[in-house]
Parts: C-alpha cells; sequence; structure tokens
C-alpha cells in the first residue's frame, strides 16, 4: 500500500484540494489485482477489503504540510518568493 500510494501521490501537496478520479481508479484497480478480485467486481468492497485510507485523505494531508512549511519559512527561502509570487 506504501509503495503504491507514494508513488500515486508524489508531489501531491501542489495539486491542490482537487480530488482525481483517475488516481483513485488506479488505487482500486490496485487493490482489486492485489486481492484477486474480478475488475467487475465491486468497487466499495475492494477499497472496504482491502483497508486503505483514501488517496485524497493523504493529499490533503500533504497540502496541509506544504501550507505549514510556508507559513514557518523565511522570506528569503526561493520556495517562499515562489509562493508569495504565484498568489
Amino acid at each position: 500500500s506504501d509503495v503504491c500510494s507514494s508513488d500515486l501521490t508524489y508531489a501531491s501537496s501542489i495539486w491542490g484540494i482537487k480530488e482525481y478520479n483517475d488516481i483513485n481508479a488506479i488505487q482500486i484497480r490496485a487493490a482489486k489485482t492485489f486481492l484477486g478480485l474480478n475488475k467487475t467486481s465491486s468497487n466499495d468492497a475492494a477499497k472496504g477489503d482491502i483497508g486503505w485510507p483514501p488517496l485524497y485523505a493523504r493529499q490533503l494531508g500533504e497540502v496541509s504540510r506544504l501550507q505549514a512549511r510556508l507559513a514557518n519559512m523565511t522570506n528569503n527561502r526561493i520556495t517562499k518568493v515562489i509562493h508569495i509570487f504565484s498568489k
């Protein structure tokens, strides 16, 4: 789960708070593959059986973590300069 989710959510902190259905579909397809389920099996059953948290929850956590880092960063860091400029 961690390898799959870390690949799927790489750099998710800069995606913002929009939920991406394609990423959810990949997670469900991976869950069905790992569980040996048919691709026509219920998505809800696969999500319940595998026990993985939704990727959107991880994405929101990453966005929050980035916001906190930016808030505590000094204004002369290039990351903070770009963030201020992009507003």
